[in-house]
C-alpha cells in the first residue's frame, strides 16, 4: 500500500513539472510573439514615414 502511494505520489510530482516546463514553453514562445509583433509595427511606421517624405515619383517606383 505504502509503495502504491509512493508512486502516486511521485507520477503526481512528474506531472506538476511537465505542466511547469510547458507553461514556461508557452510564456517564452508567447513573448517572442509579441516581439515580433512590435518590430513589424515598428518596421510599418519607419516605412509610412519614409514614404511621407518622398515625392509620389519616388513612392511609386519604391
Amino acid at each position: 500500500m505504502l509503495t502504491v502511494f509512493i508512486v502516486l505520489v511521485a507520477l503526481f510530482v512528474i506531472a506538476l513539472m511537465v505542466k511547469t516546463h510547458n507553461e514556461r514553453n508557452k510564456a517564452a514562445r508567447l513573448s517572442r510573439l509579441s516581439l515580433k509583433a512590435s518590430e513589424a509595427l515598428v518596421n510599418a511606421s519607419m516605412h509610412k514615414m519614409r514614404l511621407a517624405s518622398m515625392s509620389p515619383e519616388e513612392a511609386f517606383i519604391e
